[in-house]
């Protein structure tokens, strides 16, 4: 999988079906295009659509890898990257606690955000 993002434009293309091409105006936008895409394809409502918010924002953004400390530092060292306005600059701790530690590990076996859990959550959908 491929990702670009523009000015107001973020795209998601499959490698091996480079004419399947998911745009939207954001990381969430587009994560909720790919959900939609999952829930029809199993012809099932297996994952929620969120609507929009902060919290399908930062969904979005987990989703992409965008919100990896790792992605933010290069995402900030770039040049220009001071003119985007828009832009939520991220101050890098050195040690994170062990319950926050803990909170991004159980949001990450989420079906929404996680490849094996979505595919346990879809074994047992079929199976019940």
């Amino acid at each position: 999988m491929q990702i670009f993002c523009k000015i107001f434009r973020f795209e998601v293309v499959c490698e091996d079906e480079e004419d399947a091409v998911i745009v939207g105006s954001s990381p969430a936008q587009c994560h909720n295009h790919i959900l939609q895409s999952i829930n029809s394809t199993l012809d099932m409502d297996l994952l929620v659509v969120r609507p929009g918010g902060n919290d399908n924002e930062e969904r979005g953004c987990r989703f992409f890898g965008l919100s990896h400390p790792s992605v933010q530092n290069v995402l900030q060292a770039c040049p220009g990257a001071r003119k985007c306005s828009k832009y939520k600059w991220v101050k890098f701790e050195v040690c994170r606690s062990e319950a926050e530690v803990e909170s991004v590990f159980e949001a990450e076996k989420e079906a929404s955000l996680c490849h094996e859990a979505l595919l346990r959550n879809i074994r047992f959908a079929r199976h019940h």
